[in-house]
């Protein structure tokens, strides 16, 4: 590799090359590093998203949307452990946004998530057209909103 970033190097005394090579792999250590949280951060902006009715909430932001009266208080007893499992925040908050892939952080947003839109019959309602879904079994894509 420091051949190929410098081709002088061929020509260096010996003695340097060690040091030379230790620090191009540092180097290339540090931009792999960073190049990686780059595309990490790509990849959640732009393909962590959940397309509901109403809107198109992105996973790498916080939902700022409030829980519905009907949800106030605590959780019922089936899901008490599921909620504190997976939201850390206090009730009521909105800090939910996943920085990462990760499962935890995933399902941190999408209780934040079921919670804020329990109420809202428009989740309720069937994503697809009866044409539609004749598309898809015969093979095909439909046209129209998907």
């Amino acid at each position: 590799m420091l051949h190929l970033l410098i081709p002088g190097s061929r020509r260096w005394p010996r003695i340097f090359h060690g040091p030379a090579i230790t620090l191009v792999g540092w180097i290339a250590r540090r931009i792999r590093r960073e190049a990686l949280a780059v595309e990490r951060d790509v990849i959640t902006q732009s393909l962590m998203v959940l397309a509901l009715p109403t809107a198109v909430l992105s996973l790498a932001r916080n939902l700022d949307a409030p829980v519905p009266p009907s949800l106030g208080g605590p959780p019922q007893p089936f899901l008490d452990s599921l909620t504190r499992e997976y939201d850390p925040c206090p009730p009521g908050g909105t800090t939910c946004a996943a920085q990462d892939w990760y499962l935890r952080q995933r399902m941190n947003y999408i209780v934040h998530v079921f919670r804020a839109f329990a109420d809202d019959p428009r989740l309720f309602s069937r994503p697809f057209t009866p044409d539609q879904v004749a598309r898809f079994r015969a093979g095909g894509v439909p046209t129209g909103e998907l």
